[in-house]
């Protein structure tokens, strides 16, 4: 993405709910590529020095690029695929970790001082980067080889078996619907046809994935009865010391994640209609830990699920808390729509300390985005309600990364320095914030003085 009223690149948004697989190592990678992006557009208006410089910063754009093929394969790509290869992918970003150190070293040397310290500190980031595979793409990927190395070369292969591993991998990769399974049909079709002819195994290899879902599809779709519908809305109340016995992790792994929101989203609408906050607080508990548990599947709300959400956002302290926990957890795959981010400010004006920590810390996801950052400034007096947490040493950082945020909005700029009391808050955090706080203030303060010189005075 870019900052147009800058005119410098910033932030690759990639939802992790895209990633179909790989998602840890796919976020640590997104890391990387963003931080290598902020810098990039100060790197080439520093035009480095020498043919070391130069060369390092032809590498760089040529390697956040080959990262951006690592993140957009992962997104679109078979899933069987994806684990089959699960190894390559890792070394593709082991290769795009070293190769971003290596041009930012030949680059670090041929620019001024501040912009040197800056790459110093990142570098120490990359190198500190690991990937590592998902236990559940470490299982499927050994079935989905299995199938390519056992089944596939027997012709007279053992039926049961060759079924009973096709459902095992897709299992543990979510393909258990009609829906997911035409999905993965649809990438495979695609994979085949970008396939060169001159590599024809793997062709051969993907072509057999294709023929195991046509063949076999009906039966890997999950046939189950899941303990979630014999729940009714009347016991959902006293679920906190029931569903120990009823809810174990075993279903909470096995349960389709379409019947699990539409049941969670079945039990809010009866508990919302009879007014019931404790069966609305242990439905909302129940929610967070099963999206705790999926941190790196894709988790895609409906519209009506995210309505009640935003509903209960407007419900007593104890209610409000849990949902400003689950809408923190979803925020950083940009859940946010509609209203919500008006509905979240107000939690700003609560007194409860939980709450208020909550939603800035949603608000600074949300501004982190291009297309979320003018929503964010859009709500009504947004900086003015920042200016009381700049002063609370708990929640100044959060705020300050909101306003920073914000800095690349001309409007909002001209806002933080005409508000009262903003300019001098931050600056007093330069004395008595921490060393992070303070580095986040004096950037704020930089920004704002390279576009107002006036401010400076």
């Amino acid at each position: 993405m870019e900052r147009g009223a800058a005119g410098m690149m910033w932030i690759l948004y990639t939802p992790s709910s895209l990633f179909k697989v790989h998602q840890s190592m796919c976020e640590v990678l997104l890391r990387l590529i963003n931080k290598a992006l902020v810098l990039l557009s100060e790197i080439e208006e520093a035009r480095p020095r020498g043919t070391a410089g130069m060369q390092g910063l032809c590498s760089l754009n040529e390697e956040i690029e080959k990262g951006k093929l690592v993140l957009q394969q992962c997104c679109q790509s078979s899933k069987l695929y994806l684990v089959y290869t699960a190894n390559a992918i890792m070394s593709k970003c082991e290769r795009s970790r070293k190769m971003l150190e290596i041009s930012f070293i030949q680059i670090q040397t041929n620019v001024p001082l501040l912009l040197f310290k800056k790459i110093s500190n990142l570098v120490e980031d990359i190198k500190s980067a690991t990937f590592t595979l998902d236990s559940s793409e470490k299982e499927a990927g050994k079935f989905v080889h299995q199938l390519v190395h056992g089944c596939a070369s027997a012709s007279s292969a053992d039926e049961n078996f060759k079924l009973n591993v096709l459902q095992s991998a897709p299992m543990r990769l979510h393909i258990t619907s009609p829906k997911a399974i035409l999905i993965e049909k649809i990438s495979i079709k695609k994979l085949i046809k970008e396939i060169d002819d001159i590599d024809p195994k793997k062709k051969k290899i993907v072509k057999y994935f294709l023929y195991l879902l046509k063949q076999h599809g009906n039966q890997i779709v999950a046939e189950k009865s899941e303990v979630i519908a014999e729940i009714k809305i009347e016991d959902v109340s006293s679920l906190d010391q029931s569903y120990q016995s009823k809810l174990k992790d075993q279903w909470l792994d096995s349960v389709s994640p379409e019947n699990f929101l539409c049941a969670i989203s079945s039990f809010l609408e009866e508990a919302i209609h009879q007014g019931n906050t404790d069966a609305q607080r242990t439905v909302l508990q129940l929610f967070l830990t099963y999206l705790k548990k999926s941190r790196h599947q894709s988790v895609n709300l409906t519209e009506k699920l995210f309505d009640q959400l935003v509903y209960l956002l407007n419900s007593p302290d104890e209610v409000q808390e849990e949902v400003l926990t689950i809408i923190e957890v979803l925020s950083s795959d940009s859940a946010a729509a509609s209203g919500a981010l008006a509905v979240i400010s107000g939690a700003l004006c609560s007194q409860a300390r939980d709450s208020q920590g909550s939603a800035l810390r949603i608000l600074g996801n949300f501004s982190s985005d291009d297309e979320l950052c003018p929503r964010v400034f859009s709500i009504d007096s947004i900086v003015s309600k920042l200016v009381p947490f700049l002063k609370n040493t708990k929640l100044s950082r959060y705020a300050l990364l909101i306003l920073q945020n914000l800095c690349y909005i001309e409007a909002a700029k001209i806002s933080i320095i005409e508000t009262s009391g903003c300019l001098a808050s931050i600056a007093e955090l330069l004395d008595t914030g921490n060393e992070e706080v303070q580095e986040i203030s004096m950037s704020i303060l930089i920004t704002l003085c390279s576009q107002r010189l006036d401010t400076a005075r």
